[in-house]
């Protein structure tokens, strides 16, 4: 029962680090230590997508990815109260997003399959 997953990934210096086993970036090593834990028969592999050269679905995902990080955590960097969730106004964290909010149960379900985040990480 072999399952294979494919990361997609702009960053080439981070696939680089994690290829090397430079774990300078703390990030790196606890992204590699979680993969260490998957069972032999999940297989990873990443892939690099070069970053702004036209590829259409990458530069997609980059503004889709950009707006929820802005949204999410904008607040930080403008010295804002913490926004709400616009679907039913509980806090806009990423806990909510992933795990509570009915309004993204679907979507959940249809991507995930999971209902904690230590599952879903």
């Amino acid at each position: 029962m072999p399952q294979n997953f494919v990361i997609y990934s702009d960053s080439l210096s981070a696939l680089q680090a994690l290829q090397s086993k430079n774990f300078k970036v703390i990030d790196i090593k606890r992204l590699h230590n979680l993969i260490r834990k998957f069972p032999p028969y999940v297989h990873i592999s990443f892939v690099w997508i070069p970053a702004h050269v036209g590829i259409q679905g990458s530069e997609n995902v980059d503004k889709l990815a950009k707006g929820a990080l802005n949204r999410a955590l904008g607040y930080l960097l403008k010295n804002e109260e913490r926004p709400f969730c616009y679907a039913c106004d509980s806090l806009y964290i990423v806990r909510h997003i992933l795990i509570e909010c009915l309004y993204f149960q679907d979507t959940r379900r249809k991507y995930f399959s999971v209902t904690d985040l230590y599952k879903l990480f």
